[in-house]
């Protein structure tokens, strides 16, 4: 009999509620618990369809192409859409131990040449040694006691400069030797976005539904782009994409544009789940990935569309509500559900799998919430706030090993030389096997 002919068909999986939590003590939390066990593959749920997703039988039977393992020696958060890696992770099955540093951070830092750059609470922004994580080599007050309550929106790092900017518009330089201010302006509309340095040019998206190329030497504007000013209150749009030739935004209208790299100039414009209303909620996207040729936006509207990049056409969609950011390798793309299944769903359109994530719980009657998979030594992997990480196999979706790790709200991760740190709580948490 056909293998999968005999997996049961479950349905009527409901949606996950949002859970908040903030981290707990760097000690153990799990002292007085039982010992995760292992958990073998042939004990993983493997969900042939559902409510709204439907499996590709043919991409079932086919095998997923791994790249080759990397390892990642810097970081920029906001290049995390343009990536489509397999990166090296050390220990991946032993990390129950954690080391914290404790910098107060309000965004996820930089790592670039074997240094980190962080930004404080207070608007120090500091840099450290890899090898020291605790004394900073130095330290910037950007703005004295901040009196209008600034925030910072991302972190970048070009020309030996790092980049900060800010909710008001602001965008400032620091000379990454010295931590000297070498220009501050303002872009002169809000900011949500993260600064993205690229291509000798600092790009940033207002909330106000324009684009600025920006000279990283001195701040003078290259060029800019702008769509329409409707609903401009309105800010969950993904940071731009970055490609070889253009840059794709989605502004407030749900709108996408494919833009020249250069000049700003409109190559192509497309609305993904159209309605004919300018602006669509529905049409606004949480994330943009790009694997170079195709970019994959999903909707408000629990659906997932692949693109061309050169065209803007939309070549397939899905249906399927993401739950977080989802990770692109090879030939598909992974993500997680709102109902905490992990689904492999090719760059070409079609599900291979649709896999239900471990409840170690369950018997307690909670929903543990898995959050941000990637690929790490060509396998999947995934942290939940409760303190697991499970591994699972990229092929099949089936569980490798459940161990428990660090628990709290993970805002983002970083991969850097082989080592898995988290952002929790303002914490920087390096993850590890025990001594």
């Amino acid at each position: 009999m056909n293998k999968l002919a005999s997996i049961a068909l479950l349905i009527g999986l409901s949606a996950c509620s949002t859970l908040e939590s903030t981290l707990d003590s760097a000690t153990s939390i799990f002292d007085d618990e039982p010992e995760v066990q292992e958990v073998a593959a042939d004990t993983t749920e493997i969900l042939f369809g559902s409510s709204s997703s439907k499996i590709d039988y043919d991409l079932a039977n086919t095998q997923n192409v791994i790249p080759s393992i990397e390892n990642n020696n810097a970081w920029q958060a906001h290049n995390i859409n343009r990536y489509y890696s397999n990166l090296r992770v050390n220990n991946v099955t032993e990390l129950s131990e954690s080391e914290h540093f404790s910098h107060d951070l309000t965004i996820t830092p930089l790592v670039i040449g074997g240094y980190f750059y962080s930004l404080d609470s207070e608007l120090n922004l500091a840099k450290y040694s890899k090898a020291d994580l605790d004394e900073p080599i130095w330290e910037q007050l950007l703005i004295e006691d901040n009196p209008d309550g600034l925030k910072p929106t991302g972190l970048a790092f070009a020309n030996n400069h790092v980049y900060i900017s800010f909710d008001s518009g602001d965008i400032y330089a620091i000379d990454a030797e010295l931590g000297n201010t070498t220009w501050q302006k303002n872009i002169g509309s809000p900011v949500v976005l993260p600064v993205i340095a690229s291509n000798d040019k600092l790009y940033i998206q207002t909330i106000d539904n324009q684009l600025y190329a920006v000279e990283p030497t001195n701040g003078e504007i290259a060029w800019r782009h702008f769509a329409t000013l409707e609903n401009t209150s309105l800010s969950l749009v993904p940071a731009p994409l970055i490609m070889e030739r253009l840059i794709i935004a989605q502004y407030s209208t749900g709108e996408i544009y494919g833009l020249n790299l250069i000049n700003g100039k409109e190559k192509w414009l497309e609305q993904i789940d159209k309605t004919g209303k300018v602006p669509d909620l529905n049409a606004l996207s949480k994330f943009m990935l790009t694997d170079g040729v195709r970019i994959f936006a999903n909707s408000n509207n629990g659906k997932l569309y692949g693109l061309d990049a050169d065209s803007g056409n939309i070549l397939w969609q899905e249906s399927i509500t993401l739950a977080s950011k989802p990770w692109l390798a090879g030939d598909y793309i992974y993500l997680i559900d709102n109902s905490q299944n992990l689904v492999a769903i090719n760059i070409a359109g079609g599900i291979k799998y649709i896999t239900k994530l471990p409840q170690p719980l369950a018997e307690d009657d909670e929903q543990i919430s898995w959050d941000k998979p990637l690929m790490a030594n060509g396998d999947i992997i995934t942290l939940s706030k409760e303190g697991y990480l499970a591994v699972l196999d990229a092929q099949t979706g089936q569980v490798k090993s459940l161990q428990e790790a660090e628990s709290g709200e993970y805002s983002d991760y970083l991969i850097v030389d082989g080592n898995l740190y988290t952002v929790s709580n303002g914490d920087l948490i390096k993850l590890q096997a025990e001594e």
